[in-house]
């Protein structure tokens, strides 16, 4: 019934509202020996492959799966490093969602530089991170998305370089600030943090494509 659907869609929403994680829990891994030992744990999921062949191990929390929001398609092909609800100064509450990609390979008739075109014609994607704000949604709907962007992150020089070994452990939020959280992450083994705020946009700034807020975030650490 229509109740029933209803309920188990508010149900989702506000897990992923709340969603809580350990800052030590890897939720995207590049390394041979623990993305393996990652991909026989439930949740769980081979986002990619390396160079090398081995696989990209990413984590999706079940909530996500389950809320199904729109957009959300590109996340459940990434590890998801943040999902919570986060405020802006103006009390814009939003659902935000965090994550990253390995080098993806997308078919496409137009080769903007032929140079990075696959095998099979395709362009070959850089990581990188997605980000995609949400609003609140209700026990009527689910979230809807306000702004999808699309960032390097923590690339340095060549973004396609993907020689060195990246993970990121999942994100927290600051409790006593309701605009920021945090991501860390590890480049061949050395630690860094990606630090976001959430915060608003003046209405002159506010492009079609985006709505009343915008993620902003400095890396404090290494690059790729």
């Amino acid at each position: 019934m229509m109740w029933r659907k209803r309920f188990a869609a508010n149900y989702w929403r506000k897990k992923c509202l709340r969603y809580d994680a350990s800052p030590d829990d890897v939720v995207y891994d590049e390394d041979p020996e623990s993305a393996a030992k990652l991909l026989r744990r439930h949740g769980y999921i081979q986002i990619g492959q390396t160079p090398q062949g081995t696989p990209v191990a990413g984590y999706i929390p079940r909530c996500w799966r389950k809320l199904e929001v729109k957009n959300s398609s590109r996340t459940l092909r990434s590890g998801l490093l943040f999902l919570h609800e986060r405020e802006s100064e103006r009390r814009m509450t939003q659902l935000v969602a965090v994550s990253y990609s390995f080098l993806q390979a997308h078919q496409t008739p137009v080769l903007l530089d032929p140079s990075k075109a696959d095998r099979f014609g395709g362009i070959r994607v850089p990581p990188q991170l997605h980000v995609l704000l949400y609003d609140l949604g209700d026990w009527t709907r689910a979230p809807r998305c306000q702004s999808a962007d699309v960032i390097p992150g923590i690339a340095e020089g060549d973004p396609y370089d993907v020689s060195k070994s990246v993970r990121f452990f999942a994100g927290q939020y600051d409790p006593k600030d309701k605009s920021r959280f945090t991501i860390g992450y590890e480049v061949d083994g050395e630690r860094g943090e990606l630090k976001w705020r959430l915060v608003d946009l003046a209405e002159g700034d506010m492009p079609a494509r985006l709505g009343r807020t915008i993620l902003e975030f400095e890396r404090e650490g290494p690059g790729r």
